[in-house]
């Protein structure tokens, strides 16, 4: 439940903003902070631990409620101070204690990540626990994917030894098993395996938002990867343009040397497409060959397989993600310089020029999103 909600409104740089604090279940404090007129803000909660681990001057508070109010006392007298980024809110406290003042930086984080937490937590079918600090929400989901990625791997190996005739005892393991394609889980007589529902969620995708898009992509990658029947696919988050900033540094420094990346791109006008490889970026003005490579739009829901004996990706630092024939290739300062696609047959089996995004060659970013596929 939260409680004693606090509003504040001040200015920094010639930007209004609404500070908000209140108690969750007398044992956090949740901080929210809203550029005014503007529909999502920052926020994060802690508890007394949490801050006394930030700065061991909290010790001498009682509670949580005698911090909100040290906090409250900052605000009124304008002893707060913001940073602020693409990927960082800095919220700065100077406190005063035993005639010195300490500077307390509390880091924020956008509020659509903190509510995608609890979304997962549906997913799972769990109980939302408000008195949760989302590290430890986000910590509890991972320890679940290791979970079930250790019981697939202990099937995969059963199955694979009964195929083999290794282990008489798994011989009728087809008896035991249930193919529910409905529900898209693998069931034996005592225990789920698999539960696809649950993995696939964990993408955390702004542009990916319906099954149907979900299904093309995974299909195409299990396809591709010729895995085993029913294997898993999780993905993980390696680059957002929107938070990670947008140039083709940062792309290079959280993607090279990483096989098998899922390349997302949404536009201004709200075209969706991307590209899979399981080539690296790393190298400059490389090209590289990759038979599983393929590009795809999300729009049309169509795959656009690599051509035979064609390039696949081009690797140069100065630009960010480049499918060969200039079928998808960003410029570095991807909100400001865009990119471009290109003619029908160019590495890629298009059907008509600038196929991804429906006749344009170039093209303005709304959001990139990179993530390596583990299967």
């Amino acid at each position: 439940m939260e409680e004693n909600i606090q509003k504040y409104e001040f200015e920094k740089d010639k930007k209004k903003y609404i500070l908000s604090t209140s108690i969750i279940g007398g044992k956090y404090i949740k901080i929210v902070c809203n550029p005014k007129n503007q529909k999502y803000g920052y926020i994060n909660q802690f508890s007394k631990d949490d801050l006394i681990n930030i700065n061991n001057i909290f010790k001498f508070f009682d509670n949580i409620k005698n911090i909100q109010e040290e906090f409250e006392k900052c605000l009124i007298t304008q002893k707060v101070s913001l940073f602020h980024n693409r990927t960082n809110f800095n919220i700065d406290f100077y406190i005063k204690k035993d005639k010195k003042e300490e500077k307390i930086s509390l880091k924020l984080i956008y509020e659509t990540e903190y509510n995608d937490l609890n979304d997962i937590i549906d997913i799972y079918n769990e109980p939302k626990d408000t008195n949760k600090n989302y590290k430890d929400i986000l910590n509890d989901i991972e320890n679940e994917i290791i979970t079930m990625a250790k019981e697939q791997a202990n099937l995969d190996k059963k199955i694979k030894e009964a195929l083999s005739g290794k282990n008489t005892e798994n011989n009728n393991i087809n008896n035991n098993i249930n193919l529910n394609n409905n529900n898209n889980h693998i069931t034996t007589k005592n225990q789920i395996y698999f539960s696809e529902r649950k993995l696939k969620n964990v993408i955390r995708s702004d542009i990916i938002k319906t099954s149907e898009e979900y299904n093309l992509i995974k299909n195409k990658l299990l396809t591709k990867k010729k895995s085993k029947i029913n294997k898993t696919i999780n993905y993980k988050l390696l680059y957002k343009a929107s938070t990670d900033t947008d140039n083709a540094k940062i792309f290079h420094n959280k993607c090279d040397n990483i096989k098998n990346t899922l390349i997302l791109i949404e536009t201004d006008t709200g075209k969706k497409f991307g590209g899979f490889t399981t080539q690296t970026w790393d190298g400059f003005k490389i090209n590289k060959k990759d038979e599983n490579a393929f590009i795809f739009s999300l729009d049309k829901l169509k795959i656009y397989d690599i051509i035979k004996n064609s390039d696949a990706i081009s690797s140069n630092n100065d630009f960010g993600p480049i499918f060969c024939g200039f079928q998808i290739l960003l410029y570095d300062n991807f909100f400001k310089n865009g990119g471009k696609t290109g003619r029908a047959k160019n590495n890629y089996d298009t059907n008509i020029d600038y196929e991804l995004t429906n006749g344009n060659m170039m093209f303005r970013i709304k959001e990139v999103e990179v993530f390596e596929i583990i299967f």
